[in-house]
């Protein structure tokens, strides 16, 4: 007769091993993302500097896939919707930059990664991931903490007036 404790017991152990089986994935994940995005972005950028901040944000990629790691799915979901927001806003405020050459490189880049993702393509299963370390290496810092600031903008301000509108609703 099996000890019903002794079958937890195995159950907690398979669970355990289940979850290092899956940041040991998603590490692979990691690395095969820098792998395939180090060589063309080396490529593109002339400048040391440029390559050493995607290096950078592969390290700052890392801890975010950590992050999430211990968050709940819903967390997750809301950051990766969020991001979606955010790329659109990012594609608005590109578009009104007068340089007209990084803006369409930045709609390639999101073309390209949203292509290898849903070819399947090793370093691309996570669409957000990969989007977010080409293009913060592709317009650098300034452009990237403007695009955050207007999307912090816009949200709040939408929040705002949803606010004003509950408000009304209620004194009425």
């Amino acid at each position: 007769m099996i000890n019903l404790s002794h079958l937890q017991h195995l159950a907690m152990q398979q669970q355990r091993q289940q979850q290092q089986q899956q940041q040991q994935l998603q590490q692979n994940q990691a690395n095969l993302l820098h792998n395939a995005l180090a060589a063309p972005l080396a490529q593109n950028h002339t400048s040391t500097q440029a390559f050493q901040y995607f290096q950078q944000s592969q390290l700052q990629q890392r801890d975010h896939l950590s992050i999430r790691q211990t968050s709940k799915n819903d967390k997750a979901l809301s950051d990766r919707s969020m991001f979606v927001v955010f790329v659109k806003v990012l594609l608005r405020y590109m578009d009104k930059l007068s340089d007209e050459r990084l803006t369409q490189r930045t709609k390639h880049a999101i073309a390209e990664c949203t292509r290898l993702h849903r070819s399947g393509a090793l370093g691309f299963t996570s669409l957000s991931d990969a989007l977010e370390i080409r293009l913060r290496s592709l317009i650098g810092d300034e452009h990237w903490n403007r695009a955050q600031n207007y999307c912090t903008y816009l949200i709040e301000r939408k929040e705002r007036g949803n606010g004003e509108k509950m408000v009304s609703a209620a004194q009425i």
